[in-house]
This record gives C-alpha cells, sequence and structure tokens, in this order.
C-alpha cells in the first residue's frame, strides 16, 4: 500500500507546472482562480482577474481585459478592446483597431465606441487620440489625425499636425512646433525656438519669443513680430506690421503696406512703397525713402521746384491744370464705383492711372510726382554729400559740380567787358535791362 502511495505522490510532482508561481488569495469568479479567464476561442489568460474575451486574445497580469480579436493586454489594469490591439503596462488602454499603447497610463484611441485605426501611445500619461496619431513621452497628447505629439505635454490637436518638445502645441493642420512652449496654431504653420508664435496660416516663427501672426509671415529672431500678410521680421526686436512689408536688423519697424526698414530704421502707417533704411532713418509718406541714419522722407510729392527763368516756383500750365482735373475726374469716378463691379472698377481704374501718367509726363520735370528721396534732417541739421555722381543729360536727371563749373564757365567767356554801372538802386528804370523801347 505504501508502494502504491509513494508511487501515486511522484507521479503528481512529476505532473506539476513548475518555474511558474501566482501569490494571491482571490478566489471569486471573476479571479481566474477556477482557470476559466480565457473565454475566446484560443484565448490565453495568465493571471489574477484577467479577461482573455477576444478571439486568439492573450491577457496577463492583473485584473487585465483583452477583449478584440488577436488583441494582446500585460500588466496591472491594461485593457485591449480592438482588433489586433497591444496594451502593455500599468493602466495602458486600447481603444482603436492596431493600436499600440505602452507605458503607464497610457491610451491609443478616444474611446471604446472609436473607429480610428493605429494610433500608438508611449511613455506616462500619453495618450494618441486621432487615427493614426503617435504620442510618446510624458503626458502628450495626439488628438488630430496622423498627427505627432512627442517630449513633455506636448499637444498636437490639428490634422497632421507635429509638436515635439516641452509644452508645446500644434493646433492648425499640418503646423509644426518645435521646441520650448512655442505654438503653431495658423494652417500649415511653423513655430520653432522658444516662446515663439505661428497663428498665422503659412506663417513661421522662429527663435525666442518670435511671432508670426499675419498670413504667410515670417518671424526669425529675438521678440521680433511680424503681424502683416506676407510680412517679414528678422532680426532682434523688429516688427514688419504692414501687407507685404518688410523689417531687418536690430529694432526695425515697417507699418506700411509694402514697406522696407533695415537697420533699426521706421516706417510709419501711412507710409506705402516707402523706404528706410540706416539707424533712426524714418520714412513718413506714400512712396519716400529715407537713406542713412537719421534721416527723415517727409516732403509729399506734388511739391514744385525753383524755376531760375522766372525766379519764382513752377506754376502748371494750362495744358498741366486740364490733365491735373482729368485725373481727379477719373480718381472720384473710381473710388464712386461699388466694389461689387469688380470689372467695371477694374477697368475705370486703369483709365485713371493712364490719366495720371498723362499729367506726370507733363511735370515731372518741375514738379515731383512721387515722395522725397532723403539723405538727411533739415530740422536736426543733418545733411551728407552724394558722391560720384556722373553729369546728367535728362531734364530730370541730377547735376554735378563738374557741369555747374562749365556752365560758369561758358557764362564768363559770355559777359560784357570794360563796362561798369554802379547804382544802389534796384527800382529806377532800365535796371532789368528793359528800357530800349524802341
Amino acid at each position: 500500500m505504501k508502494k502504491v502511495k509513494d508511487s501515486i505522490n511522484t507521479a503528481v510532482e512529476n505532473s506539476k507546472i513548475h518555474y511558474y508561481s501566482v501569490n494571491s488569495n482571490k478566489v471569486g469568479d471573476d479571479s481566474n482562480y477556477k482557470n476559466n479567464g480565457a473565454t475566446g476561442d484560443d484565448a490565453i489568460a495568465i493571471g489574477i482577474g484577467v479577461k482573455a474575451k477576444g478571439q486568439h486574445a492573450i491577457a496577463m497580469g492583473n485584473n487585465v481585459e483583452s477583449s478584440g480579436y488577436a488583441s494582446i493586454a500585460i500588466g496591472k489594469d491594461s485593457e485591449a478592446t480592438k482588433q489586433g490591439a497591444i496594451a502593455i503596462g500599468m493602466g495602458a488602454k486600447v481603444y482603436a483597431g492596431g493600436g499600440v499603447a505602452i507605458g503607464t497610463n497610457v491610451q491609443a484611441g478616444d474611446s471604446p465606441s472609436d473607429g480610428d485605426w493605429s494610433p500608438v501611445a508611449l511613455g506616462y500619461g500619453t495618450k494618441s487620440l486621432g487615427g493614426a496619431s503617435t504620442a510618446f513621452g510624458y503626458e502628450s497628447v495626439a488628438r488630430g489625425a496622423h498627427s505627432i505629439a512627442g517630449g513633455d505635454r506636448s499637444k498636437a490637436t490639428g490634422q497632421d499636425s507635429v509638436a515635439l518638445g516641452q509644452e508645446v502645441e500644434a493646433s492648425g493642420t499640418w503646423s509644426v512646433a518645435l521646441g520650448q512652449k512655442t505654438v503653431a496654431s495658423g494652417s500649415n504653420s511653423m513655430s520653432m525656438g522658444d516662446n515663439t508664435k505661428a497663428s498665422g496660416s503659412n506663417s513661421t516663427a522662429m527663435g525666442i519669443k518670435t511671432e508670426a501672426g499675419g498670413a504667410g509671415s515670417t518671424a526669425m529672431g529675438y521678440g521680433t513680430k511680424a503681424i502683416g500678410n506676407w510680412s517679414l521680421a528678422t532680426g532682434a526686436y523688429s516688427k514688419s506690421e504692414g501687407k507685404f512689408s518688410t523689417a531687418m536688423g536690430l529694432s526695425s519697424v515697417a507699418k506700411g503696406h509694402n514697406s522696407f526698414a533695415v537697420s533699426g530704421a521706421n516706417v510709419e502707417k501711412d507710409a506705402s512703397n516707402a523706404i528706410a533704411m540706416g539707424y533712426n532713418a524714418t520714412a513718413k509718406l506714400t512712396d519716400s525713402v529715407a537713406l542713412g541714419s537719421g534721416s527723415v522722407a517727409s516732403t509729399k510729392q506734388g511739391v514744385a521746384g525753383y524755376n531760375p527763368i522766372t525766379d519764382k516756383n513752377y506754376e502748371r500750365t494750362p495744358e498741366a491744370a486740364a490733365a491735373y482735373q482729368k485725373w481727379i475726374d477719373a480718381y472720384n469716378a473710381w473710388e464712386a464705383i461699388d466694389e461689387a463691379e469688380k470689372d467695371k472698377k477694374a477697368e475705370k481704374l486703369k483709365e485713371c492711372n493712364a490719366m495720371k501718367t498723362e499729367y506726370n509726363k507733363l511735370v515731372s520735370t518741375w514738379e515731383s510726382t512721387k515722395s522725397v528721396i532723403a539723405v538727411g534732417d533739415k530740422e536736426k541739421g543733418i545733411s551728407r554729400q552724394i558722391t560720384g555722381v556722373a553729369a546728367g543729360t535728362e531734364d530730370t536727371d541730377a547735376v554735378n559740380v563738374a557741369q555747374l563749373k562749365a556752365l560758369n564757365t561758358k557764362v564768363d567767356k559770355g559777359a560784357s567787358h570794360y563796362y561798369s554801372v554802379n547804382d544802389i538802386d534796384d527800382h529806377v528804370d532800365n535796371y532789368k535791362n528793359d528800357g530800349a523801347k524802341g
């Protein structure tokens, strides 16, 4: 009898599973104590409180559940609910088909009813909630479809967006945010650096505390701002506010539409198409140009020049005055046309521009048709020589000193000799050589 008992004990000992240990005192219906946790066909359930409900599913650990087809849940409190889902770690959840969640308290898929596919969440507290999105790092969130969020609490909420770094956010569609506390909220925008913002569509902000607010704008440097649509600001504290404006260099400001400010210069708000170059150079008027430090361009177009023949400033001829009035009438007619009548308004604008051109041809020799080019500031006594100027040929060309010397020589040769009159009274007859009447 003893031999039979020993044989039975030996057989039982030999049939035991080795190198496998589970330590728990839970014996409830959901504890898998009775090896009933695998309910799906060909499913495997190993551990305490595990449930392998899906066909070919695998559940391993403590209180985990794999309910999706061929899903895998491993760890503690992890859950894989959809086909091909993989959840590994503590509190890892996968609610989307083909999704992967690896880490602590990570989530792939928005909810158990989510129909998206293939999100990936890796790290601690990360969430990939959009279809085919990826989140990795610490508490990063990829909510947009096909988005990527990585790093420390980064957020990619826009479709196809990318957010990589510390507390960065890419909320615009196709936007990219890289660095620290950067924001890319405009569609197709890019924000790179530290505390940069790209809020305009197709905008780019690079550097530290830069801002690209206008559509298609670009801001690069430290504290730069590109506010106007399609504007550019580069250099510390530069600012481009006008549409199509450019500000380059330390503290340059371009406020006017289509304006250009370089090296600490300033173009004021009403100065469209203006240029200012040099420290503290200022262009105040449309089409004006300020060149050199401290220069100020403040003389508007239409200023008449001095005529030495008449000894006074140029006065419009009747022909020029008539042309000017036609231009003004055409301009007023153009302004009166409703914006909705685009074709009619465009045709009238062509007519207006043609009349302006004809007027300019008549007066441009004696009257400026655009604002001034300034190389100094009369109010502050700033002046400059312009050197290397060739002799002018046309009526509107600049004259150099050589031409003035030649003119002086010609006048001297034509002067009367051995003839002298001494009189201090300039009001008597014949003072202007007009005494001969016959």
